[in-house]
């Protein structure tokens, strides 16, 4: 038997890999949001405290292996709402998130969308960024970083993540915009900014725009993402 769908509630899916650091004031914002029936912490095999955190703050914990794509799709099955939330763990969202998230899909010409990022530092080079993310935006190009949500339907419909561990979330994302651009629909980026961890500026904005550009075009070109995600280690 299917399970219930519980109408006009949101499902929220974390991807965790020694995420202690920045779990737990996630979990505590997304406790005091209205219309999250369920959070599923998917966990790739963390060392530290990341497992015990997710446990103590109430969410379901679903222990899987260390690719982010699995891992989204593994929370996804387990969610029983009609919205699922893709939400990295160093995020942090506004008050006003999950009432705009269901407010949107009331609407039937909306499948789904993400929001505004918002670096937590103040930088020149953090303004640089979000200032790219939004130019992107306008292509239909944004990340997993910018809190993906959409229908449960439509995440099964366009099939899911692909189970890579890097260019999941662009993947997902052009699959969605096909699938509203298919139907005479659309996707919003909604105003009320993400607060996002500035922790992938340690190497410098410079060094993080490079790297991105160059996988990014690696990728069109035809590279593995399993081969991309071993350069992106590096």
């Amino acid at each position: 038997m299917a399970p219930m769908i519980s109408r006009g509630t949101i499902g929220v899916v974390i991807p965790t890999l020694n995420e202690e650091a920045h779990l737990e004031r996630l979990l505590l914002r997304l406790k005091s949001l209205p219309h999250i029936a369920q959070i599923v912490v998917c966990d790739g095999g963390s060392s530290d405290s990341t497992h015990e955190i997710a446990q103590r703050n109430g969410a379901t914990v679903v222990e899987t292996i260390a690719n982010r794509g699995a891992q989204m799709n593994a929370g996804a099955r387990v969610c029983q709402s009609e919205i699922v939330w893709f939400l990295h763990a160093d995020t942090f969202p506004a008050q006003s998130s999950t009432r705009l998230i269901t407010k949107a899909l009331r609407n039937l010409q909306v499948v789904g969308g993400n929001f505004r990022l918002r670096f937590d530092t103040r930088s020149r080079g953090a303004h640089l960024v979000e200032n790219i993310a939004r130019v992107l935006r306008g292509f239909g190009v944004y990340y997993g970083d910018s809190g993906i949500w959409m229908r449960r339907e439509t995440f099964q419909e366009i099939g899911g993540y692909e189970n890579w561990q890097l260019f999941d979330d662009f993947d997902l994302v052009r699959r969605l915009e096909c699938f509203a651009k298919r139907r005479g629909q659309k996707t919003l980026c909604l105003a009320p900014p993400l607060t996002v961890s500035s922790r992938r500026f340690r190497g410098g904005v410079g060094r993080l725009l490079w790297r991105w550009c160059e996988l990014q075009i690696l990728f069109w070109l035809g590279v593995s993402p399993h081969v991309l995600a071993r350069r992106y280690r590096k």
